[in-house]
């Protein structure tokens, strides 16, 4: 969270809960990882979002992701690009912001 909060000129408080919430959706896209001949699974929505629902997701392989993040949120933006990347099976090219003057 330190590096988060130099990198982006964040409080420490509010780095810290990125990294929390980037946390959570590694895990939420962990979990929708599946072996076997169907590859879907039967997922509840990250409980960030504390909604009263479900969600029935297919992870099929669409290509390769071109994923490009901003400079003020460089770490939750990328974890919420290349985690469901991953978890579909998905190459990818990750392209971050240019590092900004200080």
């Amino acid at each position: 969270a330190t590096n988060e909060a130099r990198d982006c000129g964040k409080t420490f408080a509010e780095a810290e809960g990125d990294v929390a919430y980037c946390a959570d959706m590694l895990d939420y896209y962990a979990g929708l990882v599946v072996d076997g001949a169907t590859r879907e699974r039967r997922a509840p929505p990250p409980a960030a979002y504390e909604l009263d629902a479900a969600c029935s997701i297919a992870t099929y392989p669409a290509g390769v992701a071109a994923l490009v993040t901003p400079w003020n949120y460089p770490l939750l933006q990328a974890v919420l690009k290349v985690a469901p990347a991953v978890a579909a099976g998905c190459p990818f090219v990750l392209k971050p912001s240019p590092p900004r003057d200080r």
